[in-house]
């Protein structure tokens, strides 16, 4: 499928498409090197090489955001589809997994965070969702309602803001109370906060957020902000050397006195990084070199 389609995808608009491992929802790649990299013409042909089945994901870019309902209840699935149309505009992008659960898809400018207040989610820039496979629960393909990405540009999609979507979470959730709550959800916790403000940045205006991060970080703060930063550097693709010269240049954390232990901190810091950010055992080695330059 990716093999087939991923190139159609891109001429459309659709750029940042991954393989996923078929019939799930898991990526054959490193995706998050491309919430900060749009997946190049020559990353594309090679991973339509060696994954042509594969299922086809979407690492969301600045300009979209996703809406879903996770309901299995068809009128209550129904009933938040009517609140979409009436808040956020009528789209012509809606896919199907498991129904009747939804995804929605519009364009935005505003910088939108995520919001996991289930069953209600909203999905923006730099997390990944499905465009095309087989549904790992149905074992029947994703299908969309009206259009589809393949012959709909972003662009085209009804732009919304961040105001309209806060105001459907806020309609949704009186229809159908959060189940759970998720982290994503509560601005306190410093480990959020930071994947927020880097959340819907790409390239330059990314590693800008992360420098700021690191020269900002209060004390107290030291040491989480810099597992977090290490962490989304080394998600993206830097290595240990352009990581160790991005924190030299920029942590707050005092050289001397009490602070300076978060210094000796950095290591094992990318060390844990490297182990939660390896590239899944089953892609073979040859297949491995499509990956290093993501």
């Amino acid at each position: 499928m990716y093999g087939r389609f991923a190139e159609k995808l891109a001429d459309t608009g659709w750029l940042n498409c991954i393989p996923l491992v078929p019939t799930t929802k898991r990526s054959l790649v490193r995706w998050r090197v491309h919430r900060v990299f749009v997946v190049t013409d020559d990353q594309r042909a090679t991973w339509a090489r060696f994954f042509p089945d594969g299922g086809i994901g979407y690492v969301i870019e600045p300009e979209v955001v996703a809406v879903e309902a996770d309901v299995l209840d068809p009128l209550t699935a129904e009933h938040l589809g009517v609140l979409a149309e009436r808040i956020l505009g009528d789209t012509p992008l809606i896919r199907i997994g498991r129904p009747p659960k939804w995804m929605r898809f519009y364009a935005t400018t505003d910088l939108i965070p995520k919001i996991a207040a289930h069953p209600i989610e909203i999905i923006p820039a730099s997390y990944h969702v499905v465009l095309y496979g087989v549904h790992e629960f149905t074992k029947l393909p994703y299908v969309w309602l009206d259009d589809e990405p393949l012959d709909t540009p972003p662009e085209s999609l009804p732009r919304v803001t961040r105001a309209q979507v806060e105001r459907f979470v806020a309609a949704a959730l009186e229809v159908v109370p959060p189940r759970r709550t998720s982290p994503h959800a509560v601005n306190g916790d410093l480990f959020t906060r930071l994947r927020a403000e880097r959340a819907g940045r790409i390239g330059l205006a990314w590693l800008a957020i992360v420098e700021r991060q690191l020269r900002e970080s209060q004390p107290g703060e030291l040491h989480d902000t810099l597992l977090s930063v290490t962490a989304a550097l080394v998600s993206v693709g830097y290595d240990d050397a352009e990581i160790h010269r991005i924190v030299e240049r920029h942590f707050a954390a005092p050289r001397f006195g009490p602070y300076a232990a978060a210094w000796k901190q950095l290591d094992d810091a990318i060390a844990g990084a490297r182990r939660r950010w390896t590239p899944p055992p089953t892609i073979q080695p040859r297949a491995r070199l499509a990956m290093v330059s993501a």
